[in-house]
C-alpha cells in the first residue's frame, strides 16, 4: 500500500529486475556470462529485498530470459527457482 494524501492505495513494482543486464545485448553472450549477473541466488536475494518494501504484487522483468534458459540452453534453475517462489506466494496470501 502506498499513502497518498492520507488515503492507502494499493500499488503494484512493475518490472522488478530477475534478469541480467549488461552493456550487451543477451544474445551478444554465453549463457554463462548471464548467470555470473543474474541466478538463482541473486533472485532470492532480490525477492527477499522486495519482499521488505510492503509492495504485494510484483512483475519481473525477465521471464522470456528464464524460457529461453530453460528450453535453448538446458538451464532450467532461473526458472524453477522462479516457480517455487511464485507457489510459495500464492500459498501465503
Amino acid at each position: 500500500m502506498v499513502e497518498l494524501l492520507g488515503e492507502a492505495k494499493p500499488a503494484t513494482v512493475i518490472e522488478l529486475q530477475a534478469e541480467p543486464w549488461q552493456h550487451k545485448a543477451l544474445y551478444e553472450t554465453a549463457a554463462a556470462e548471464h548467470l555470473a549477473l543474474m541466478n538463482p541466488e541473486k533472485f532470492r536475494e532480490t525477492l527477499e529485498y522486495a519482499s521488505q518494501t510492503g509492495f504485494a504484487v510484483f512483475y519481473f522483468w525477465g521471464v522470456e530470459w528464464w524460457y529461453w534458459l530453460k528450453t535453448t540452453q538446458h538451464a532450467p534453475e532461473m526458472w524453477d527457482t522462479a516457480k517455487a517462489a511464485i507457489q510459495f506466494s500464492e500459498l501465503n496470501q
